[in-house]
């Protein structure tokens, strides 16, 4: 055993360092160890889309159902012009999605927004 008067600066030295030396790997290791088994599986997001249009029965000439989850959406297309097949058309849209139970949300538009405008939906609300 070496003699506790003859220890250098540079013994005490050395030591501190190869002590300091073998902490700090026992923390890096613990470090690494710790943010492999704390992370969390990276979990992909899957969004279902539950019907298209080919789950829509009926076709129409001049506007569209697009059924996602549960929202309907009654697209009417742009035309040379709006008449009463449009309207007719329209009503039949409504009546589907409203006769369809997973539906929650309807949400109406259109390519032009000159028969949207113009539309009053208050009295079919509540029916």
């Amino acid at each position: 055993m070496a003699d506790p008067i003859n220890i250098t600066n540079s013994d005490i030295i050395n030591r501190e360092e190869k002590l300091n030396s073998k902490l700090s790997l026992a923390l890096n290791k613990r470090k690494r160890e710790n943010s492999k088994n704390n992370k969390p599986p990276k979990q992909k997001k899957v969004k279902e889309s539950f019907a298209s249009k080919k789950d829509v029965d009926i076709n129409f000439k001049y506007l569209t159902i697009n059924i996602d989850q549960r929202l309907a959406e009654i697209t009417i297309q742009k035309g040379p012009r709006y008449n009463i097949e449009v309207l007719k058309e329209f009503e039949q849209a409504l009546i589907y999605v409203d006769g369809r139970k997973d539906i929650s949300v309807t949400l109406v538009t259109s390519q032009c927004g000159t028969l949207c405008s113009s539309l009053d939906l208050k009295t079919t609300i509540g029916r």
